[in-house]
């Protein structure tokens, strides 16, 4: 009889054992669901930095050298324009739905609208309907790592430094003020180049790093004028 009214006592208890074990079981689905669901296609924000070219930085780290087009208006020099009267730095892209895959994938052209500033967060808008052409991936980005490791990409007078870091990502203005033994190099530079550097590179510091051409490793100064944005993750 008292194992009878233990087994009474304890049925509600084990019931909602039970129900607990089934709803924890289910949670990694519904978190996996989520997750399937935000990398699906969504407006994607696309920070716009230089001008000649000009070169988008998604979210993830992802870099994009891109032209802008629309029919009877030159998105670029209004953006150029823009940045001259105005000084603002950050300008950015909201485009029509897309997901990750999608730009590193087959599309290549998309609708956006362009803001001043980072959409979302006070930008305002320039001009709806711009035509984005992505010319090359300059960087896909691997998620960062512990180490300082930088991306150096532009042109002319206008370099940048893309610092991938766990829990943030953050584009510096920057120059190369020491370490550039040839053209070659210098057009490496251009073109993106990951430089290791001692340190970590500060807004109006100098930080040295080296760069991998080739088989030869060269060591170079850079100086950090700036800090254009930053993302965290």
């Amino acid at each position: 009889m008292r194992e009878l009214l233990s087994l009474v006592f304890m049925a509600p208890i084990l019931l909602m054992n039970a129900c607990k074990t089934m709803e924890d079981s289910a949670l990694p689905k519904v978190v996996a669901g989520a997750a399937a669901k935000a990398d699906a296609a969504a407006p994607s924000g696309l920070v716009m930095v230089g001008s000649g070219p000009l070169y988008l930085v998604g979210e993830g780290g992802d870099v994009y050298e891109a032209e802008l087009l629309k029919a009877g208006s030159d998105p670029l020099a209004l953006y150029a324009d823009d940045r001259r009267v105005t000084g603002e730095r950050v300008y950015s892209l909201v485009t029509e739905p897309l997901s990750l895959a999608d730009l590193r994938g087959k599309v290549k052209t998309f609708k956006a609208a362009m803001y001043r500033g980072p959409q979302g967060r006070g930008g305002a808008p320039l001009m709806s309907g711009v035509t984005v052409k992505l010319r090359r991936v300059v960087l896909r980005a691997d998620g960062g790592g512990a180490r300082a490791r930088y991306f150096l990409f532009g042109s002319g007078g206008e370099l940048f430094a893309l610092r991938a870091a766990p829990g943030a990502l953050r584009v510096d203005s920057v120059q190369v003020t020491a370490g550039v033994p040839s053209e070659a190099v210098a057009a490496k530079i251009r073109a993106g180049i990951y430089v290791d550097v001692v340190g970590e590179l500060e807004e109006g510091g100098d930080a040295d790093g080296q760069v991998q051409v080739g088989a030869e490793r060269y060591g170079v100064t850079l100086h950090a004028r700036d800090e254009v944005y930053r993302w965290s993750l």
